[in-house]
């Protein structure tokens, strides 16, 4: 088991998995949430592919490697994501996505986190990324994705609750997984060598400069998101429809 555990490739192979079977199950909401409007949901898609192989071809020839330029190079990742993020909080373009897609696949889809965690746990292992990225430093993410599948049971197939109060239990647990996100980034962003850097951590949380890793950042942490807010949204249009 500790021999499969410090192989080098595996960790790779796992998030590699884990972002094709994300991305595809993007795909599959899209299609699902625009099926009025197909066009779109294939150009989303296509624009989403973009820019997913955009930002792992430029960490394949390093260019995210570079944490010392002003303002560091992963913030051209982090940036347009959140400008988007912020877009999609209010944007009424999206209302067909969250009223289309079951709220139990916007929260199931979460427990991905738990594969996270795993694949951060073996990269502090081979001393890959710092151990302040995992469960045994700061990461409590692990949390969310456990605890998404009970969320789902307890909320949707035993319908235990009515409602509102249905609503108010994924409300909370959104909003504590969206603080979880946000304590994961700022860590990560505080521990890079970076201007910003107060967190010293051996090895150095570079890892995310590198192939396939710069997905993190530019695609597994905002798809985490990016589920939070629309099932936000979902469950405050349900308190509108039982005002």
């Amino acid at each position: 088991m500790n021999a499969l555990f410090t192989t080098p490739l595996l960790p790779s192979l796992l998030f590699i998995g884990l972002t094709i079977f994300l991305f595809s199950f993007i795909s599959f909401c899209l299609k699902i949430g625009f099926r009025t409007h197909p066009n779109l949901a294939f150009l989303l898609k296509i624009e989403l592919l973009i820019w997913i192989t955009t930002i792992g071809a430029l960490s394949i020839f390093g260019f995210f490697t570079k944490f010392d330029t002003v303002p560091p190079r992963f913030f051209f990742i982090v940036v347009p994501v959140l400008l988007l993020l912020l877009f999609l909080t209010r944007s009424k373009s999206v209302q067909p996505f969250f009223s289309n897609v079951p709220q139990t696949w916007l929260i199931g889809i979460q427990t991905f986190r738990i594969v996270m965690e795993l694949i951060l746990w073996i990269l502090a292992k081979q001393h890959i990324a710092p151990e302040l990225m995992t469960w045994n430093g700061r990461n409590f993410d692990i949390i969310i994705g456990l605890t998404a599948p009970l969320i789902v049971y307890t909320c949707f197939t035993l319908n235990l609750f009515k409602p509102t109060i249905r609503n108010e239990i994924v409300l909370i647990w959104n909003f504590l997984g969206i603080a979880l996100l946000g304590n994961v980034v700022v860590n990560g962003i505080l521990a890079a060598p970076t201007l910003f850097q107060v967190i010293q951590t051996v090895p150095e949380n570079t890892f995310i400069g590198s192939f396939p890793y710069t997905w993190l950042p530019g695609f597994i942490v905002p798809t985490a998101l990016f589920f939070h807010i629309m099932s936000i949204r979902k469950c405050l249009k349900g308190f509108k429809n039982n005002a």
